[in-house]
């Protein structure tokens, strides 16, 4: 299911992840612009989880599927159709390679730089609208999913469906490793329509391709994907170079996420959100000032009650360095795996 989250937090020693800071010094909170923060997320048995850290060591977006992490804080998480999520990480106090880095660690090849994998999404988007996979340049062994099964693009309803595309929607582009992927919101039949793509691109070729689908309540649980109109800002703002976390600092925050949910608690893996951290879930504020779930026990995204998800996996499906953006898929296990209790 697809859910959507966004948490700031103010600058401290130690990276964190924010919604908002200021690009010069990166002191201010995640709340106040230019880095507003918002991010999406899912509850089903697979989801999606994004980071963007903005702040030295806290993260202040928390989306499912797209999160910004500043200065090694979670602040916001995006967009998550129940299999990926985002994180955005800003600038850091350290420039060495972490421990753990489990992507990254090979050499950048340019063989298609940013706009080259925009293109890529772009031409995908446009082919699904017109109803023409052969219009993709696709490897002879490419390999299709749909809501993790593997499918040929001629069997997938969603490609014989009558389709628009609505303006919202939120790129990630991983040059080193040639993966593009998005969050899209489209119209089928009138009705709305929650799609994550990822696509991976070798010698200008598409070899890979992931989507997730959700298309109501039922498939999305909370799902209110009017409420994702445009990206917005803090999720596109370039990060200076000079301020970038590495790569390595990136995966190593945000995965802290699905960290804390394995255990139940957020507080016990010392997840580095920032003190106005929120998190929205399929464009509802679900934690963070001004969430809707259990206030005003919500407000507090860190030390929020979580179930624990003991069969949880994740893996990190790209590293948008440029907008200091991971993206991690995730699978909560089997319905029924998760700890039984009260939230909140």
């Amino acid at each position: 299911m697809p859910v959507f989250y966004s948490n700031p937090e103010f600058h401290t020693k130690r990276p964190y992840i924010s919604s908002a800071s200021h690009i010069k010094d990166w002191q201010t909170s995640c709340n106040k612009t230019p880095y507003p923060a918002q991010l999406f997320g899912s509850k089903i048995p697979a989801s999606g989880f994004v980071g963007k850290t903005l702040l030295k060591g806290k993260i202040c977006m928390r989306t499912s599927l797209i999160g910004r992490t500043i200065s090694f804080n979670l602040s916001a998480v995006l967009f998550v159709l129940a299999v990926m999520g985002m994180a955005r990480v800003l600038p850091a106090q350290s420039k060495g390679a972490a421990k753990g880095d489990i992507r990254g660690s090979g050499p950048v090849t340019a063989a298609c730089d940013r706009e080259c994998l925009r293109g890529f999404m772009t031409q995908y988007l446009n082919a699904l609208v017109a109803n023409n996979p052969v219009a993709l340049p696709l490897a002879s062994n490419v390999r299709f999913t749909e809501n993790t099964v593997v499918a040929k693009l001629s069997e997938s309803e969603l490609w014989k469906a009558a389709l628009t595309i609505r303006p919202y929607r939120q790129d990630i582009l991983d040059v080193r490793d040639g993966v593009a992927g998005t969050h899209v919101i489209l119209e089928e039949g009138g009705k709305p329509v929650m799609l994550l793509v990822r696509l991976k691109v070798v010698d200008r070729k598409i070899s890979e391709i992931e989507t997730q689908i959700a298309r109501n309540r039922q498939e999305g649980a909370i799902f209110q994907p009017d409420l994702l109109t445009t990206p917005t800002l803090t999720m596109n703002l370039v990060v200076p170079a000079a301020e970038r976390n590495s790569r390595g600092e990136m995966i190593k925050a945000t995965v802290l996420y699905p960290t804390g949910l394995k255990v139940g608690s957020f507080v016990t893996v010392d997840a580095p959100f920032a003190v106005d951290a929120y998190r929205l879930e399929n464009g509802q504020r679900m934690a963070g000032k001004g969430c809707v779930f259990k206030p005003p026990s919500c407000e507090d995204i860190k030390n929020q009650k979580v179930l624990a998800h003991p069969a949880i996996t994740y893996r990190v499906a790209a590293v948008d360095e440029e907008l200091s953006i991971t993206w991690l898929r995730m699978n909560f296990g089997p319905r029924g795996s998760a700890e039984k209790g009260p939230v909140n």
